[in-house]
């Protein structure tokens, strides 16, 4: 039942995202706010939208998180906040805003799943999976970061410098 109910949301939620104007408003939004703004984006409204379907779902995975538990206390979604966050990085989302894509996030949330599986017959403990979970999230801010766009451009432009053309040996 609860895979049925996720299959339907990320569904509905990679469609709302992809296909619908308030999914490019988004985008549009979390790439820039100023230049969203000058291209006639409503941003009040759309953060407005965003931080309801965001609390309307958050809501939703804690009335689910309740039923699976059997029980209700004030910090019963804290172990699940790094791992969230790894796997939206994972996924290839951009945790500085603007570019991703939910299905990615979906693939991330696989990866993480079958990584916490493995740790068992891994021998390694819990606290070992919470350190990949930062070299990953560490990886992928650096990756995002402008210093690490630069260099790379300056990278690859040396690369190309360094190949052979054409015709010569």
């Amino acid at each position: 039942m609860v895979a049925l109910l996720w299959l339907t949301l990320a569904l509905a939620a990679s469609l709302l995202l992809s296909k619908t104007p308030f999914g490019r408003r988004l985008y549009a939004v979390g790439t820039s706010a100023v230049v969203a703004e000058f291209s006639g984006v409503p941003i009040v409204q759309t953060t407005m939208l965003a931080y309801t379907l965001s609390g309307f779902t958050a809501a939703l995975a804690g009335m689910l998180l309740t039923g699976f538990t059997a029980q209700a206390y004030l910090g019963m979604g804290d172990p699940y906040l790094f791992t969230s966050i790894a796997a939206v990085a994972i996924g290839g989302a951009s945790i500085l805003g603007g570019s991703g894509h939910y299905v990615g996030t979906i693939a991330g949330a696989f990866v993480l799943t079958i990584l916490t599986g493995l740790l068992p017959a891994l021998r390694l403990s819990n606290g070992a999976l919470l350190i990949v979970y930062g070299v990953v999230i560490l990886i992928t801010v650096s990756l995002a970061s402008e210093a690490f766009s630069d260099l790379a451009a300056a990278i690859r432009g040396a690369l190309r410098r360094a190949e052979p053309q054409k015709g010569e040996t």
